[in-house]
């Protein structure tokens, strides 16, 4: 009988099932799920939580290891996440003309 582990990765405001799914078979321990969640945490630090969830061949599933990121930071929102009504739009520059002095003497 062959297990395997999802992991559910989720941010900000997230349900776990709503989260990244990964499976791993590498995770058979709570010890082993515990450095990893550490890891992925210290690497990616917008990861709010991380459960394990050990699955068997029948289909049968089991919570045995879940992690809250304590320094965990929202990840700001992209520039064309902002309402288009409240951009402002650049200025462009008047590109100033040349005299023909200064561009015979190159100023």
């Amino acid at each position: 009988m062959a297990e395997t582990t999802e992991v559910y990765i989720c941010g900000e405001g997230q349900a776990l099932k709503e989260g990244k799914l990964e499976y791993s078979d590498s995770i058979y321990e709570k010890a082993d799920a515990k450095g990893d969640a550490e890891y992925r945490c210290i690497r990616d630090s917008s990861i709010f939580k991380i459960a394990y969830y050990r699955v068997n061949t029948e289909g049968e599933f089991r919570l045995f290891y879940s992690y809250s990121n304590p320094h965990a930071r929202s990840v700001p929102k992209k520039p064309g996440d902002i309402d288009p009504s409240k951009r402002k739009r650049r200025r462009l520059k008047k590109k100033v003309k040349k005299s023909w002095w200064q561009k015979l003497f190159g100023k």
